[in-house]
């Protein structure tokens, strides 16, 4: 866990002694601060590497930005994420961008093993998540659900979740509708949540009772009546 004394030393370059070097980035940090908590960062120390000779490491396959909350993680046991203007759809995009940067954030929690960084990002994730207005759920959604930074279980659930949550708004908006005329597997798991909250939904033209378990499977056979553009493989998969 970061030690709170360390906060005072991340902007101070007093007795910095490692260089970490990330797609043309430098960050210069304390090896009493990133070493005792990275066990990457300490092996790179403690063995005859390159690294231990320069007092440098490349990290190449990191996003530089990502990897400086990381580092104010190490430092502070916090991070913040600042979203820089946009000047078009701003708020699509700084939502967007927040949430991403989140999931991010877990991704190399969990390559650099630092549980706490990985259950804060999650715990991020789902704040700006539930504070998030429903219109400006659909392109975060769909880059979540496509996998992008990588295919994340975690936050693919608790975008699902909302989305079953905000169903009947989300269904007004037209880009919303696009994607899960596209997107029948996420349909599906949409539709399942809603099934598991409640025991019956009466039929608003026959006035019948249906079972919530069967929604799911009602829902895939109306999907494939209508020609929606859903993978009926991933559906049959789903169900």
């Amino acid at each position: 866990m970061p030690v709170p004394t360390f906060a005072s030393l991340l902007n101070d370059p007093t007795y910095v002694d490692l260089q970490i070097r990330c797609n043309g980035c430098v960050f210069k940090v304390h090896k009493v601060v990133v070493c005792t908590q990275v066990k990457f960062f300490a092996a790179c120390m403690k063995w005859e590497f390159q690294e231990l000779k320069s007092g440098i490491i490349f990290l190449e396959d990191d996003t530089p930005e990502v990897l400086e909350l990381l580092i104010q993680f190490l430092y502070t046991g916090d991070y913040t994420v600042e979203i820089p203007e946009a000047r078009d759809n701003e708020r699509v995009y700084r939502s967007n961008a927040e949430l991403l940067v989140h999931a991010q954030i877990h991704t190399h929690a969990d390559k650099y093993l630092l549980d706490e960084l990985r259950a804060l990002s999650i715990s991020k994730f789902e704040s700006a998540l539930r504070n998030l207005a429903p219109v400006l759920f659909t392109e975060v959604f769909s880059t979540i659900m496509k996998g992008c930074p990588e295919k994340n279980e975690i936050f693919q659930t608790m975008c699902v979740d909302f989305a079953a949550l905000h169903n009947k708004t989300l269904f007004t908006f037209r880009d919303y509708r696009n994607f899960c005329a596209e997107n029948g597997a996420v349909c599906v798991r949409i539709m399942k949540v809603i099934a598991d909250k409640v025991q019956y939904i009466k039929c608003s033209r026959c006035g019948v009772d249906i079972p919530g378990d069967l929604m799911a499977v009602v829902f895939t056979n109306v999907a494939l009546a209508l020609g929606l553009r859903g993978s009926v493989m991933a559906i049959n998969e789903e169900l």
